[in-house]
C-alpha cells in the first residue's frame, strides 16, 4: 500500500501488525540472547586461543623449517666434505702406492749395487795381490837400477879433435874417394 508522507510524497510502507508479546517470551528471548552472547563470547575466546596456538604453531613450523634447512645444509657441507676426504684418501692411496714402487726400485738400484760393490771389491782384492807383486818387482827392478848407477866406475872422457874422430875421417876419407 502507498501512503503520502510529510513531504507529499508517495511511499511504499508495509503495515506492521502488532502482536502482543508476553513478558515470559522476552526473559526467554533475553535469557537465550545472554546464552548466545556467551556463547559467542566463549567462541570467540576459543577462537582467539585457537588462533594464538595456530600462530605458535606457524612459528614453530617456520622455526622448523629454517632447522631444517640449516640441517640440509649443515648435510651438503658434510657430504662436501665426506666425498674431498674420500678423494684425499684415494689420493693418498695412489701416492702410497707410487712411493711403494719407487722403494721397491731404490731396493733393487741398491741390492744392485752391493752387487756391483762386491764384485768390484773381489776384483780388487784379487788384482790387488797381482798389483802388489808388480809394485814389488818395479820397486825391485828401481833398486837394483839404483845400485847399478850408484856402483858405476868413475868415467873416462876422450876428447877428439877432427883428426882423431873416426866419422868425421871417415867422412873425409869417402869424400875423397868420390873424388877420385
Amino acid at each position: 500500500m502507498t501512503v503520502p508522507n510529510s513531504t507529499g510524497v508517495a511511499s511504499s510502507r508495509q503495515t506492521s501488525r502488532t502482536v502482543p508479546i508476553s513478558s515470559a517470551v522476552i526473559l526467554t528471548g533475553d535469557a537465550a540472547l545472554t546464552a548466545a552472547r556467551q556463547e559467542l563470547a566463549a567462541g570467540e575466546a576459543e577462537l582467539a586461543a585457537a588462533k594464538e596456538k595456530l600462530d605458535k604453531s606457524y612459528d614453530k613450523l617456520i622455526e622448523g623449517e629454517e632447522e631444517l634447512e640449516l640441517g640440509k645444509e649443515e648435510l651438503k657441507d658434510a657430504w662436501d666434505q665426506l666425498q674431498d676426504a674420500e678423494q684425499e684418501l684415494i689420493d693418498g692411496w695412489a701416492e702410497l702406492e707410487d712411493a711403494q714402487y719407487e722403494l721397491e726400485d731404490a731396493n733393487q738400484e741398491l741390492l744392485d749395487g752391493e752387487a756391483e760393490y762386491a764384485d768390484g771389491l773381489a776384483e780388487y782384492l784379487d788384482k790387488k795381490a797381482d798389483a802388489e807383486t808388480e809394485i814389488a818387482d818395479a820397486r825391485a827392478e828401481l833398486e837394483d837400477a839404483q845400485y847399478e848407477l850408484d856402483h858405476l866406475r868413475e868415467s873416462e872422457w876422450y876428447i877428439l879433435d877432427r883428426d882423431t874422430n873416426m866419422g868425421f875421417v871417415s867422412f873425409s876419407m869417402d869424400a875423397d874417394r868420390m873424388g877420385n
